[in-house]
């Protein structure tokens, strides 16, 4: 299961990983791990050359996306299709701070990595969008 055991939730947060191997790579999120310790040892190196995806982008996701960024990492923003639609604020804090943007449809399946970067009390709605 893909479920975080504290908020019983499935998480791609920045301790997880998911290989994406296939062209329907909506179901390679059943087969992601946890990352060791050991991997984050050289710094933002294991993303080099990636594709890092962010869900959401308010307070949080924006400044971790700003950081990965400036670190060296290629970031962009899926987003609800409405959010995008109707210019909300997450769509503002990524297009005006230079990220691509999509909807998730469009950029997840291609990603490395996927952090659910969202509020808590979206996570169980962001989950069941994304899930095969």
């Amino acid at each position: 299961s893909l479920k975080c055991k504290s908020r019983g939730v499935l998480v791609k947060l920045p301790r997880l990983e998911c290989r994406f191997q296939s062209a329907d790579q909506h179901v390679q999120l059943g087969r992601c791990r946890f990352m060791a310790r050991g991997e984050f040892a050289a710094g933002v190196k294991k993303l080099e050359g990636k594709k890092v995806v962010i869900v959401g982008c308010g307070a949080q996701g924006l400044n971790q996306g700003l950081n990965m960024r400036d670190s060296g990492c290629d970031v962009s923003y899926a987003l609800r299709q409405d959010a995008i639609q109707n210019k909300r604020q997450s769509f503002l804090n990524a297009s005006e701070n230079g990220f691509k943007v999509g909807t998730y449809d469009e950029l997840i399946p291609g990603a490395d990595l996927v952090c659910n970067l969202t509020p808590d009390k979206q996570h169980t709605a962001v989950v069941s969008s994304v899930m095969p």
